[in-house]
């Protein structure tokens, strides 16, 4: 999966961005990043490149909260796994009324 710095995390020095990508992806999806990739089938592609709208859109938005929560926040994990989360929450709430996961 490529990694999208998120900028909070450049400017605080983040030791290992793909630790918090894979937070916020398991929080959102319930999977990490490398059991998604096995779901999908991935050897050496990028994870994104075969979302479909709706995980890329999710994925986008976890990145997103989770911006904002780690502009005040001291755990960047922890803010990662929230803003993950939150993504969750309104997943499964989109797929309440889609009625497939």
């Amino acid at each position: 999966m490529r990694i999208r710095l998120i900028p909070e995390w450049k400017k605080r020095n983040a030791d290992d961005p793909s630790i918090l990508t894979n937070e916020i992806t398991e929080a959102a999806f319930g999977k990490t990043v490398s059991e998604y990739e096995k779901q999908k089938n991935l050897k050496k592609q990028n994870l994104r490149d075969h979302m479909t709208s709706m995980e890329s859109i999710i994925t986008m938005f976890a990145e997103a909260v989770t911006e904002e929560i780690t502009k005040n926040a001291k755990d960047l994990k922890k803010a990662a796994r929230l803003g993950g989360k939150v993504a969750g929450k309104a997943r499964k709430e989109a797929e309440k009324y889609i009625a497939r996961p």
